[in-house]
C-alpha cells in the first residue's frame, strides 16, 4: 500500500468514525495519523519532483527491502519428513506409546517406539 491509498482508507475510517460518538480516543489518534499521512505525502511529491534517477532507484530499492521485511514471509516449499518422522507422527497418539502413569505419565515413550521402528524396517 502507498501513502495516498493508506490516506484514504484513514479519512474512510474518519468519516464512519464521526458517525458514532463513542470512538472519540480513536477519533483523535486517527486525526493525528491522517495528518502525519498528509505530510509525509507532501514530503514524497516534493522530493519525487527534484530527485535524480539515481536517488529515485535507491528509493525504491528501499522500499522493496521494508516490503521483504515487514511483508508476510514467503512461503518456502516444505521438506519430506524423514522415515523416522513419519512413523512418529502416525503413532505418536498411540495409547501403547505414551507412559501410562508414574513421572513421565503422558509423554511419549521414544525409546519403546524407536525399538518398534526399528523392527518394523528390519
Amino acid at each position: 500500500m502507498d501513502v495516498s491509498s493508506v490516506l484514504a482508507l484513514a479519512k474512510s475510517v474518519e468519516r464512519r468514525q464521526r458517525r458514532g460518538s463513542d470512538y472519540d480516543e480513536l477519533y483523535f489518534g486517527l486525526q493525528d495519523v491522517i495528518e502525519m499521512l498528509e505530510d509525509l505525502q507532501d514530503y514524497e511529491e516534493r522530493m519525487s519532483r527534484h530527485a535524480s534517477p539515481r536517488a529515485a532507484a535507491f528509493r525504491q530499492s528501499s522500499q522493496d527491502r521494508f516490503k521483504k521485511m515487514y511483508s508476510r514471509r514467503g512461503s518456502k516449499p516444505k521438506r519430506k519428513l524423514s522415515k523416522w518422522q513419519k512413523f512418529v507422527k502416525a503413532n505418536s497418539k498411540k495409547k501403547q506409546f505414551i507412559y501410562q502413569s508414574g513421572a513421565k505419565k503422558g509423554k511419549l515413550n521414544l525409546k519403546k517406539m524407536g525399538v518398534a521402528y526399528r523392527r518394523q524396517n528390519k
